[in-house]
């Protein structure tokens, strides 16, 4: 969503900042499909979400479907997402992998960005919430060793750009957070505003100028992402780029999964 991860900081091999090239095409649809495909497949095999969570967890959504809904069950709340696999096929399929593979359970929201009295909001501003499978990273204020103590669920993906899909990272919108276009894996964020510093073009936030992949938007629940932005943060300088934005408390993803499955 922003730039998270000071530059001296390379030779990732973790999850989100993982600097290795994807060798997909951006744009191709035989990419898109072979990219959903594989990460189906991965999923199906490395299952290992909790028990009493809706399943199975298999792949069934063609990436030509419309529209897929993902339901994120939190701690405070059910939050609903739609995805758009037409317009961004490669990342609705990375996601869709993780759920449907169970990593997200368990994980968590554990950063706001923006608002009156956290960060976020020096030029250009953005206001929204970020969740994955890297607290225990950020909560190290960049700690490399927590980040390669965890092998990742699955490798990087081509950068979808939001000029590509047409999805802009307006309030509801959800996107892939990354450092380096084509290194985004499992960390996402809900945005709390219209960001258009998000967006591709030579304005942005990040000075790359490619923006940040934008791939669906909440349907269902803004009122629980409002409150999680709501939540204390830890105002300490332990955690340095993102020092006042990590949560004192996270707001754990119990389960995550499609919502066909939800009444099987």
């Amino acid at each position: 969503m922003m730039k998270t991860i000071p530059p001296s900081q390379v030779c990732f091999v973790g999850i989100l900042l993982c600097m290795l090239l994807s060798s997909c095409s951006e744009g191709s649809d035989k990419d898109a499909e072979t990219v959903f495909e594989s990460n189906s497949a991965k999923a199906t095999n490395a299952t290992h979400q909790r028990q009493d969570c809706p399943g199975p967890r298999i792949s069934e959504t063609s990436s030509q479907s419309q529209v897929v809904t993902v339901v994120l069950e939190t701690s405070l709340g059910n939050i609903e997402i739609e995805l758009y696999p037409i317009k961004a096929p490669i990342t609705v399929a990375n996601f869709l992998a993780h759920v449907d593979g169970g990593h997200y359970d368990g994980a968590s929201f554990y950063r706001t960005v923006g608002g009156n009295d956290k960060p976020g909001n020096e030029p250009p501003p953005v206001l929204g919430v970020q969740g994955g499978l890297l607290e225990a990273y950020f909560r190290s204020g960049g700690d490399t060793d927590n980040l390669e103590r965890s092998e990742p669920p699955l490798p990087p993906i081509a950068h979808e750009t939001t000029r590509m899909t047409s999805i802009k990272n307006k309030y509801g919108v959800v996107g892939m957070a990354r450092r380096e276009p084509g290194t985004a894996t499992s960390e996402f964020y809900i945005n709390l505003a219209d960001n258009v510093a998000l967006d591709f073009g030579e304005n942005g936030r990040n000075p790359d100028g490619q923006g940040y992949a934008a791939f669906g938007r909440v349907s269902r629940g803004m009122e629980i992402v409002e409150s999680i932005h709501d939540l204390p943060t830890d105002q300490s300088n332990d955690y340095g780029a993102q020092a006042g934005e990590i949560i004192n408390d996270p707001v754990e993803f119990i389960c995550v999964y499609r919502k066909s499955f939800a009444n099987n």
